[in-house]
Parts: structure tokens; sequence; C-alpha cells
């Protein structure tokens, strides 16, 4: 029989003493459903299996708390008074066991895994909105004593100056940001040329996939093929051209073979278009195109071809997706069959497919002796 609760009433405001207000909005009553778990307000009774152990999370999480992390970031952040305390406990209402189930050490716990991850993705409380918000926030340029970090805020600390950059006083060097090598002078059109000689004189790749286009693709990753020892550098080179060579067949395919016939599409991420694969690299997938695209700056959800159609964009998508899964890969050590992995999968890796990888590490040997390395590469 459907019909109301006779231990329920609407939930009018304040006068209802006597009653509980249930997580769920409008109704309040007496019963386990609304005093036990997700009470809100009135005579809870969720303190009897853990729901409330009368830590107050406000005493901890105070301004005073909170400005203990943002001191340690630069004073111009544009995180400097957007991550209040008031913020953080003004949202809380509509959480409340955040840090208020288990044991009083329980709820210590839980805020202090909660702050620590925040502290780590905001570097410390700085971050705010996206990357190019970031950058227009804070004009690095005109503070020439000051580095321009990765993520756009300026600073000298280490996480302003070390890995990742991008100007001013940068020390990344003295931990293997910059060894000196110059891809331009290995990346040359007549080191491209050696491979799309190999292909079809009709190739549509033919005049797209230049150096020249590489090599101002390139001025947007400046970590590729300058990190760690030189040998580093010149496997990473090695490796990134070894996929290249055979996700184009020798610089001839622009887009993918019967790509449009292929079902490269996660039908759980809708942000973006399922698009098969372009460029260098053959990028492909819904949840790549959507990403690189904000983070270059075209319109990879609507206009995905750009990457068949611009040369520079065909680059800095492919280096792109490398910078973000091969690049710490290759020059920790891991190796070249790590990125096989990173690049195509489950469908080349663990006995898949073993003439593709063959293929590809008979590129990428042959690349390693072009550039005067052992078979160690």
């Amino acid at each position: 029989m459907a019909g109301p609760r006779s231990d329920r009433s609407v939930w009018s405001g304040p006068e209802n003493i006597g009653s509980c207000r249930v997580l769920f909005p409008g109704y309040g009553g007496t019963s386990d459903d609304y005093c036990g778990k997700g009470c809100q307000s009135g005579p809870c009774t969720a303190a009897s299996d853990g729901g409330n152990n009368c830590v107050l999370v406000a005493d901890v999480v105070a301004d005073a708390f909170l400005s203990g992390t943002s001191d340690q970031a630069a004073s111009r952040c544009a995180g400097e008074g957007f991550y209040t305390a008031s913020a953080f406990l003004e949202a809380l209402n509509s959480y409340s066991e955040f840090g208020t189930v288990g044991s009083v050490d329980d709820s210590k716990r839980e805020i202090v895994a909660f702050i620590a991850h925040v502290t780590h993705e905001t570097r410390p409380l700085v971050l705010v909105g996206s990357f190019s918000q970031l950058i227009s926030s804070q004009n690095c340029d005109s503070e020439p004593d000051l580095c321009c970090s990765q993520w756009g805020h300026c600073g000298t600390s280490d996480d302003c100056c070390g890995k990742g950059c991008q100007s001013g006083p940068c020390t990344a060097a003295s931990d293997g940001g910059n060894n000196g090598v110059s891809v331009a002078d290995v990346v040359t059109d007549a080191f491209l040329s050696g491979t799309s000689d190999q292909a079809a004189s009709s190739c549509a790749g033919k005049g797209f996939y230049t150096a020249s286009a590489f090599l101002e693709a390139l001025n947007s990753y400046s970590e590729f093929g300058t990190v760690g020892s030189v040998d580093d550098s010149k496997r990473e080179i090695a490796a990134f051209i070894a996929h290249v060579t055979h996700e184009t067949g020798h610089l001839c395919y622009i887009e993918e073979i019967d790509g449009p016939s292929k079902d490269y599409c996660d039908e759980s991420n809708t942000q973006y278009p399922c698009v098969p694969g372009k460029g260098p690299l053959q990028i492909s997938w819904n949840f790549n195109y959507g990403p690189a695209g904000e983070s270059i700056g075209f319109d990879g959800l609507n206009e995905p071809e750009t990457v068949a159609t611009d040369n520079v964009i065909s680059f800095k998508t492919a280096l792109w997706f490398w910078m973000n899964n091969c690049h710490d890969l290759i020059i920790s050590g891991q190796g070249f069959g790590a990125t096989i992995r990173a690049v195509n999968g489950q469908l080349e890796s663990d006995g898949a497919n073993p003439d593709a990888v063959s293929a590809r590490v008979e590129y990428y040997t042959e690349y390693c002796d072009q550039l005067g390395l052992d078979l160690r590469c």
C-alpha cells in the first residue's frame, strides 16, 4: 500500500523541534530513517552507530589552519582568498558525515587525508580554473626575477623554478631538465626524409610531416629530448620516431586506414565525440581529443579534423600524448616496451599482436643505431 508514513511530517523549519531532519530534504520525523544515519539536525541518534562523534570540523579547518598551507605559495597566487575556511565550512553543511564518523582519531585522519590531497592538487592552494585562466591571471613576463611554473603561477620556489618551469630563472637544469641536447640537430628534414622516402610518392603525408612543423610544435614541450643524460634524450627521440614510423606507415598516413569504420568511442565519456586515429601517433578515442584540444588550443570537441589538416597541431597532439603517457617511462629506464603498452594498450601487450610489436621494436633499434646508441636503448 502506497501512502504517507504515519511518523513523517513535512519539514517546516525550526518549529519542529522534536523532529529530526532527514538527509533527503523536505521531511522530518522520529524514526531511525530520520534520526539515524544521514540525520542533519534535531535529536539525531546516529552517534550510537558512529554517525556523530562530536568532532567539530570547524574547530580544525580554520583560517589559521589553511593559512599554514597557503602561506607556502607565492603571494600573488590565484588561489589566495579563494580557498577560505568559511567557503569550506559552508560547503560542508551539505556533507554532515565528513569528519564525524568513527572515532575521534578516524575523523582527524579523514580531515588530514582530504587536506593533504587538496594541498598536492593545488600546489599548494594556488590553482583555480583552467591552465589558460592561470596564465591570464599572472603575467610572469613582467616579473623577470620570478619563474613561471608549469601551472602558470609565478614565484621562486622549486615548484615554480624546477621541473616544468616555462620562463624566468628556471633551475630545472640542475636536476636534468636541460642536458644541452638540441633536438633540432637530430630531427632534421634529412632525418625524416630517410623515413618518408620509404613510402610511396603519392602518400598524403608527403609534405605534411615536416621537420619545421615538428620543431614548431616542440616549442610547447621543452622537456622532450632534453631530460636525463644525452643517451636518454637520444632514446626518447628514437622511441617517439619509431612509434610515428609504425603508426603512419613511414610518414605516409595522416588519417587511419578504415578509421571511420572502427569504434573509437568510450560511451561513458559523452563530453567528447568518437574520433578515429589522426596525426603522427594516430591519436584516437574521444577521451584523448577533448583534453588534447583544451591543452593545445584547438577545438578538439567539434573540429578534431584539425589534427589532419594543420601539421603543427598534428605534431602538438602527438607530443601532448607522448609527454603525458610515455616521456617519464622512457627517461626513467623502463624501456621501449613500456611505451608500446602506453601507446596501444592491450592491443599489443602480453603477447597480443606480436608482429606489430616486432615492427615497432625493429624501427626503434634502427633509430638507435642511427643515433649511435647500443641495443641497451
